[in-house]
């Protein structure tokens, strides 16, 4: 009850804030899917292209590379709002920009360089997951120091009950032991290693890369390399993941990359000035707030979307924009 007491006036706080200064809204996304969503990822199509109408009726769309200077000069146009893509979906390119193009709303994808083409660890998590057969499965997973049993005692054995309890297990692994515990894994519940089949839901190859950038619309970020937690990891791995991943990514487009996203908007003490060291101009996180001129540029916030029909997108707009 008091962290939603604490968390309530925080956003009360933000939103007087932004109607006393001028200011932007920053708006997240991930995929562009009708399909399964077990982490509440995804926006469908059809819900896209309504809140992308309501931007072009009710808002200023703008390109979040413009925003710091923006913020820094003191220009920033009434009723401002830019939109963000983490992790660099292949649906993003294949649903979100013919959208994007269509109402003219530009927009900024932070795309993880080092999984190009490739499954991301929680969407195989969960495919194998969900092979279960029966609730009568059990396992003896290594993960790290110890040993991971299935079913755990006083959870009632299921796909989503294996996925949840695996997740954080897995997120607090480096990425070499980590897809040696999903390899592992696949092979005891019997499930491929190849991704044949699973359509979109994988990170962009290098052509789709060039392509999502191609015309000037969608900017490209940087997303790390890995997609770790940041704060796990110490300052050389971090400059290697923050600065590897514009690396690859300005290999792959032959063109500078700009911006960077904290992967789960997890960040740790001096991460920001590794950003800024690394050649970065803004970064963006994941607090829900507004962005204004007293905002850190190397830690931009940002409001998460639901698959929210146009009217309910409306509605919380509003009450974020400044007047």
């Amino acid at each position: 009850m008091m962290l939603r007491a604490v968390k309530a006036a925080r956003q009360s706080g933000q939103w007087l804030l932004g109607k006393m200064v001028r200011h932007a809204v920053i708006l997240g996304y991930h995929r562009i899917s009708e399909g399964p969503d077990p982490y509440q990822l995804s926006v469908s199509p059809q819900r896209m292209a309504e809140q992308l109408a309501v931007l072009t009726r009710i808002a200023h769309p703008l390109s979040l590379g413009e925003l710091p200077e923006m913020l820094a000069a003191g220009r920033l146009p009434k009723r401002a709002v830019a939109v963000t893509f983490d992790d660099g979906y292949a649906d993003v390119l294949h649903r979100a920009k013919p959208l994007l193009a269509q109402f003219g709303v530009p927009a900024t994808v932070f795309v993880i360089s080092g999984v190009l083409g490739g499954e991301l660890w929680w969407d195989r998590l969960n495919r194998i997951t969900s092979s279960i057969d029966g609730h009568d499965r059990r396992l003896t997973l290594p993960i790290g120091d110890a040993l991971f049993n299935w079913p755990v005692e006083g959870v009632e054995p299921s796909t989503g009950s294996l996925r949840r309890a695996l997740y954080p297990k897995l997120r607090a692994l480096n990425h070499p032991a980590r897809n040696a515990v999903l390899d592992e894994l696949g092979e005891l519940m019997g499930v491929p290693t190849d991704v044949t089949g699973i359509g979109l839901q994988r990170v962009v190859t290098a052509d789709e890369l060039r392509r999502l950038g191609d015309g000037g619309l969608v900017q490209i970020g940087a997303h790390t390399m890995t997609h770790p937690a940041l704060s796990q990891l110490s300052a050389e791995q971090q400059r290697e993941e923050i600065a590897g991943s514009r690396r690859e990514l300005e290999v792959a487009l032959d063109r500078r990359v700009t911006g960077f996203s904290y992967p789960f908007g997890d960040t740790g003490p001096g991460v920001g000035t590794i950003v800024d060291e690394a050649g970065f101009q803004y970064a963006c996180g994941s607090r829900n707030a507004v962005a204004w001129r007293g905002t850190d540029r190397f830690f931009l916030p940002r409001f998460w979307m639901g698959n929210w029909d146009g009217p309910r997108f409306a509605g919380w707009l509003e009450r974020w924009l400044d007047d």
